[in-house]
């Protein structure tokens, strides 16, 4: 079963909207490279057969790693999935946000054999009830409505439509970074990365 890794990054000055009204556009834009470098790090690390996507509007961001890139064509996040998705040819796809700075591949690992075992959509959700990650069936024919709350509503949405779920509990690695708040917070803890360090330092 080949797997397809899609991490969303629309790559423009409207990625992290209220980040972006508290702290200067430069920190925004270090802090959102090296976030998705880092996922892309980890998932490249995982040894199943996949193929990692990086969807985005942004025809000149240049990231290290082994990635296809996949033109955003959508008029928002989730149009812009449901686009991306149909391109694809893998059985199963994982879609993972780009703003997890403490994800790890052992547990990106432990949802996608938990799926294979089984056989129901896997639903990771952020510190504020939002969705880090989803993992999938490609023929599974569902709405994404990933956004604020966005782990509620993909529970009420499979309920309603009879498909078969998983919620996992909240831990760090699905922490994600949406507000000024959000990035005070991480500063404070003791196991930080140095680049995310080195950023939290900036905004203090």
């Amino acid at each position: 079963m080949k797997i397809g890794i899609l991490i969303p990054f629309r790559g423009t000055v409207t990625d992290k909207s209220r980040l972006r009204k508290e702290i200067t556009k430069d920190i925004v834009d270090k802090l959102l490279k090296q976030m998705i470098q880092h996922v892309i790090k980890e998932c490249m690390e995982l040894e199943f057969e996949k193929n990692i996507y990086v969807l985005t509007k942004n025809d000149t961001v240049v990231l290290e790693g082994d990635y296809i890139i996949l033109q955003d064509q959508g008029e928002n996040l989730n149009d812009a999935i449901k686009k991306a998705k149909g391109k694809l040819e893998e059985d199963m796809l994982i879609v993972i946000m780009a703003d997890l700075p403490f994800l790890k591949n052992e547990v990106v690992e432990r949802i996608i054999n938990m799926y294979r075992k089984k056989n129901q959509i896997i639903i990771a959700p952020s510190n504020d009830n939002g969705t880090s990650i989803l993992c999938f069936d490609t023929n599974a024919n569902f709405p994404f409505v990933f956004g604020q709350k966005s782990s509620m509503h993909f529970q009420e949405l499979f309920k309603n439509n009879n498909l078969q779920y998983t919620l996992l509990d909240y831990e760090i690695s699905f922490k994600d970074i949406d507000t000024l708040k959000d990035l005070i917070e991480i500063g404070r803890l003791e196991s930080l990365p140095e680049w995310l360090k080195e950023i939290t330092k900036e905004v203090k």
